[in-house]
């Protein structure tokens, strides 16, 4: 197991590492860190018997 992770499960939360600070500041997630964890919410959310993720797009318009 790699000590390399951009997010911890705690709970119900994902906490960040410091890997996946955002290049926006130190308060701020990167946008793939961000994508991945909807990615992982999206197909954790339904059966993966009856359905299955083909494409997962998201538009950040911000910083996160």
């Amino acid at each position: 197991m790699s000590d390399l992770f951009l997010l911890e499960a705690d709970g119900a939360h994902l906490v960040p590492s410091p890997l996946a600070i955002g290049p926006w500041g130190e308060r701020t997630v990167a946008g793939q860190v961000v994508t991945g964890a909807l990615g992982r919410a999206a197909e954790s959310a339904v059966d993966p018997q009856q359905w299955r993720c083909a494409r997962f797009t998201a538009d950040l318009h911000t910083h996160v």
